[in-house]
């Protein structure tokens, strides 16, 4: 059984998705440490009491 559904798309393509993945990834990764920073400046010691309720109201 030969896996047709997906031969259309190159090594090359594949290699080139997976680097975008990785930048954006890592983008968003970094801007995650930077909000709690920004977050951390503003609510002081009730940071984790902020996401807390930030989660809660993004759910």
């Amino acid at each position: 059984m030969s896996n047709d559904r997906f031969s259309f798309i190159s090594k090359a393509d594949t290699f080139l998705l997976a680097s975008q993945a990785f930048g954006i990834g890592t983008i968003l990764g970094a801007g995650i440490y930077v909000l709690i920073g920004e977050v951390a400046a503003v609510a002081g010691s009730w940071t984790p009491a902020s996401f807390i309720i930030a989660a809660v109201l993004a759910a």
